[in-house]
């Protein structure tokens, strides 16, 4: 059905604005993250470590509390309102994977334009996100109290921001990444045993690059586990 694909991102495109909400599926729906966004502090804490760097790096980027409160007040008639008026202007980018000729990409793409009936939007307009720059050779410190007083483990993360994606260096620092992981792995897990969860990894936020060394533990304290990923 690989030729029908046209039609159907242009079917999804115009449901956008036609879909019809019905109030128990608003509240069900609206309920349901709610409680996702309530309970987000209770999750594991090498998510709660990921979650406060992302928070302290990103901006503009809004708290789990910040959006639970704007979701209390949400109504149906401002999501059916918000449906109405979606996307007048946009700015699209799109990636098609698979066996699909640069003719169907682009036949495809202009089906979705089409259907959605959008302006381009300008570029005073594009919504920019930033990241904030850690000061070079200095040490920057975040600690949490976990919010349930029964957390026995705790999460230690050391963040080494690299930079901006620049030519190869995304695929450099992920080939770093994995040649240092069986070692840092190996080291703190399987020979010092601190934790279950010992992971490096490289990521991306908003286009900036950085070298993660995560570990959750319940046999030393945060402090001990920062000078042994460290040392």
């Amino acid at each position: 059905f690989d030729q029908r694909l046209p039609e159907l991102a242009a079917l999804v495109a115009d449901s956008l604005r036609t879909f019809d909400v019905a109030p128990l599926a608003f509240e069900r729906q609206r309920d349901g993250l709610l409680r996702q966004l309530r309970g987000a502090d209770k999750r594991q804490p090498v998510e709660q470590a990921a979650y406060r760097r992302n928070l302290a790096l990103e901006t503009p980027r809004y708290t789990n509390e910040q959006l639970a409160a704007g979701l209390e007040k949400a109504t149906l008639p401002q999501v059916l309102g918000l449906q109405r008026r979606l996307l007048p202007e946009v700015e699209v980018e799109a990636l098609l994977c698979g066996n699909v000729a640069e003719g169907q990409a682009t036949q495809l793409v202009l089906k979705l334009l089409n259907a959605l009936g959008s302006r381009p939007l300008p570029v005073a307009r594009r919504p920019v996100r930033r990241v904030r720059v850690l000061p070079a050779g200095e040490r920057t410190l975040q600690q949490f109290v976990a919010a349930s007083q029964a957390e026995v483990n705790s999460a230690t993360e050391v963040y080494f921001q690299v930079g901006g994606d620049e030519a190869d260096d995304w695929v450099l620092l992920t080939l770093l990444s994995q040649l240092m992981s069986k070692a840092f792995y190996s080291e703190l897990r399987t020979k010092q045993q601190l934790g279950y969860i010992v992971q490096c990894s490289a990521n991306e936020i908003d286009g900036v690059r950085g070298l993660s060394f995560l570990v959750q533990s319940k046999v030393a304290a945060p402090e001990a586990v920062e000078e042994r990923i460290e040392a």
